[in-house]
């Protein structure tokens, strides 16, 4: 009934033009959303766009309306110039292949002076750059963020309490924010066929997240911290749980590499240079984990030139895996104790949770933002496709089994972004 009523509210305010006389010094109602159409030349495997879509383009549809599509509704009360109630819902596919909406933001703020505020609840959480409004495509100049950075972590959201800190520094302004928490995330199934969904949850949450703003320039650092728990191919069930029961040998398996408190990080670095006509924007990030979960690296650059209401972009994006994991030593431990076979299975098993976070993949697309009204932008994205890691397929979705490896494919989207 709470997710009925949300889309009501969703809805309603869409529609009602009662939303704009509704804002005031007390109460705001802003909303945003994105009308996109998204094809893939491929029909064995799926392009997803965003990180939580578990039907895309492709084999499931020639042309689809999921990849892209969203409506977003948020409201915030003022109730003292001190005191800030943010509430944020958004309607787009979710990790369930429902559009369901969710609630993305869910926070009190509270700020003793200009320079100075604490924050608790649910927030957009700053892996990015783009991170405090990677939902409103308007507010962005491409399409979509690049999939190689912003797939990388599957997590929109957090539940935190945060110090918010504003210092001037040589002319600019100097931005903090740092934070713990938790979060609780559900993900695309990595076997669609046996489950609605995957969990990532991260425990021991911490952050620091920095942005210099000066004249053109944005830049951005940020780094989290956590204990990652991911649930990917039934893992716990067909190989961890069963290995529990080996003794001593197959708990330490166990124990080296189920995806379980694993400790993880995750650092970005970025920067804009938006000068008027030009635009220059680039990011690197960085994923570290223990245990079956590979670390990658992740990086994009753009470029754009405004012409009147148009401004074309290009831009390139790639993510590589460092040090795979390859699995050797399970099945010699193991064969002693459950016979050749059995332990080469579970072998076979850890073996495919690790390769599940291969994710080699680069892209290059070719688009043009048209801001044809106020408050309304039309866009027009090219991407070429390309896995790079053999047995992967990136960071493409629902795989067919007549699909080749490192196959490369074409992405052609129009969006239609809206703010108001």
């Amino acid at each position: 009934m709470f997710r009925q009523t949300l889309l009501a509210v969703l809805i309603a305010g869409l529609l009602s033009p009662a939303v704009q006389a509704q804002e005031s010094s007390l109460f705001r109602v802003s909303g945003f959303g994105t009308l996109g159409a998204t094809h893939f030349s491929r029909d064995d495997i799926d392009f997803g766009g965003g990180p939580n879509v578990q039907k895309g383009a492709g084999r499931s549809a020639t042309t689809s309306l999921a990849v892209d599509s969203k409506l977003g509704l948020q409201m915030r009360l003022t109730p003292t110039a001190n005191l800030e109630a943010t509430l944020q819902t958004m309607v787009r596919k979710t990790p369930r292949d429902d559009w369901n909406p969710s609630i993305d933001w869910a926070n009190i703020k509270y700020s003793f002076n200009e320079n100075v505020a604490v924050r608790v609840g649910r927030i957009g959480h700053p892996f990015f750059l783009l991170s405090d409004y990677r939902q409103v495509n308007y507010a962005n100049l491409t399409l979509r963020p690049p999939v190689e950075v912003y797939n990388l972590v599957p997590v929109n959201s957090s539940d935190v309490i945060e110090g918010l800190f504003t210092l001037p520094l040589a002319g600019g302004q100097l931005n903090l924010q740092a934070g713990v928490g938790q979060v609780r995330a559900e993900v695309i199934p990595s076997l669609p066929a046996q489950r609605k969904y995957d969990k990532a949850d991260i425990d021991e949450l911490a952050y620091v997240n920095a942005t210099y703003e000066n004249g053109p320039w944005t830049l951005r650092v940020g780094r989290t911290e956590g204990k990652l728990s991911y649930d990917a191919l039934s893992a716990r069930q067909q190989i961890f749980t069963p290995l529990g029961r080996f003794g001593a040998t197959g708990a330490a398996i166990r124990d080296a590499w189920e995806i379980r408190d694993a400790r993880s990080s995750f650092t970005g670095i970025g920067g804009t240079y938006d000068a008027g006509r030009f635009v220059l924007t680039g990011e690197y990030v960085m994923l570290r984990s223990e245990r079956a979960f590979n670390d990658t690296d992740a990086w994009s650059l753009l470029g754009g030139y405004r012409i009147g209401k148009f401004t074309p972009y290009l831009s390139y994006s790639a993510a590589k895996t460092r040090n795979r994991i390859e699995i050797a030593d399970v099945a010699p431990r193991l064969a002693p104790l459950v016979g050749a076979a059995t332990a080469g299975a579970l072998q076979a098993g850890i073996q495919s949770l690790a390769n599940n976070s291969v994710r080699d993949q680069e892209t290059v697309s070719l688009g043009v933002r048209w801001d044809v009204y106020k408050n309304m932008a039309l866009k027009a994205q090219f991407d070429r496709v390309t896995p790079k890691s053999p047995g992967s397929q990136g960071f493409l979705i629902n795989r067919g089994s007549d699909y080749p490896t490192r196959a490369a494919g074409n992405v052609f989207a129009l969006s239609l972004d809206f703010v108001f």
